[in-house]
């Protein structure tokens, strides 16, 4: 039994479909074998994407990526507040947008500014912030910024508290330096 030129083509035309299918398939999986956190990150923060990060003291932290630095990332909150966490502090990336795949050849800001760098350059004398590392949080107003240092004056307003910045793997501010 022979089959029209039509029938021909239509079959063509499925088989042609089956294998453009395959191909892309073939192309997804090799983009997420070579998918890199960083690159991830990077992407996320390009994308200016609204995501909810889960921390290695199981918090989880909503917000708008908005710069990536060589080990940290800075986000916006719905309430304007500055979130910088420390790449090592972060465990988890939930996010409802199309799937993102970033390789390691991708743009991951290795020139981007080191923590101590996000640090400096987000926060300003006057604001009130919040630091942390692991169980340990300290807030106050800052005072100052130094180059691994903010001082931060406690609530009764004659403390100070000098903290290392290095040791830091969160920082809160309620609006970002101006």
């Amino acid at each position: 039994m022979s089959t029209t030129g039509a029938e021909g083509d239509s079959e063509r035309r499925v088989i042609d479909a089956a294998r453009e299918r395959r191909s892309a398939r073939i192309e997804r999986d090799e983009a997420a074998a070579e998918t890199s956190f960083c690159g991830l990150l990077s992407a996320l923060v390009e994308r200016r994407e609204r995501v909810t990060l889960l921390t290695d003291v199981g918090d989880t932290v909503a917000l708008t990526l908005v710069a990536l630095g060589r080990d940290g990332v800075v986000g916006r909150r719905d309430d304007t507040a500055l979130v910088l966490l420390h790449a090592d502090a972060i465990l988890a990336i939930t996010s409802e947008a199309a799937r993102v795949h970033a390789s390691n050849t991708a743009p991951t800001n290795d020139s981007g500014p080191p923590w101590s760098e996000l640090v400096a350059t987000s926060l300003a004398a006057g604001m009130n912030a919040t630091v942390r590392r692991g169980a340990v949080t300290i807030a106050g107003e800052v005072e100052s910024v130094g180059r691994d240092v903010v001082t931060l004056v406690r609530s009764d307003g004659r403390t100070r508290c000098y903290v290392s910045v290095a040791s830091l793997t969160e920082v809160v501010s309620d609006s970002p330096a101006s």
